[in-house]
Order: structure tokens, then sequence, then C-alpha cells
């Protein structure tokens, strides 16, 4: 007979990988109450061996402005920082910009 949407497996693209998912976690991944919108400014530092200090400096922006990002401490993300940002790592903003979910239980 028919299946439940929860028995369909579902191609994904999650952080460049394409995943399949259920039904369930599909519509998990909708409900807001399951994400939240992060800087993953630290996974970009690292993989470009910099320090948020030569960053600060490179692209002219107070040492703590920086690091306010990179703790996720900041609740509205300015466009003209990001842009710089992402000119600077030479990266794009879904790099730096990323939304995580939370995990099933």
């Amino acid at each position: 007979m028919g299946q439940f949407l929860s028995d369909i497996l579902f191609p994904v693209m999650l952080m460049k990988k394409w995943v399949y998912l259920s039904g369930n976690e599909l519509s998990k991944m909708n409900d807001p109450a399951t994400q939240e919108i992060r800087i993953a400014l630290d996974e970009v530092l690292r993989e470009r061996h910099m320090t948020r200090y030569q960053l600060s400096k490179l692209i002219s922006i107070h040492y703590q402005t920086i690091d306010n990002y990179y703790k996720n401490c900041v609740d509205r993300y300015d466009g003209t920082l990001l842009l710089k940002m992402c000119l600077a790592l030479n990266c794009e903003v879904g790099e730096l910009v990323r939304i995580f979910y939370a995990e099933s239980k």
C-alpha cells in the first residue's frame, strides 16, 4: 500500500554534503525551535591559520567586535562587517553564517 511520509527518505544538502532524511527529520528542520543561526568564524579562522587579532588588523575592526562574532555574542549581524570578513578570509557568507540544527532526542 502507501508509505507514510516518515518512512520516505528525502535527499537534502547540508553543509555541502547530500544526506538522506526521513519525513520526520525533515519536518524538524523546518521548525524554528530546533534551529539557530551561528557564526562559524572559529572554524573559518582555524582553516586559514589566522587569529582574531590578525583579522581585526586586516579589516580595521576593533578586536572586541571580532571577538563577539567569534563567540557568537551578536544579536544583529552587520552586513558590511560580514562582507569585510568574507573578502579578507576569501570565503562565501554561507561559510561564516550557518544554520545549526538541534540534536534529536
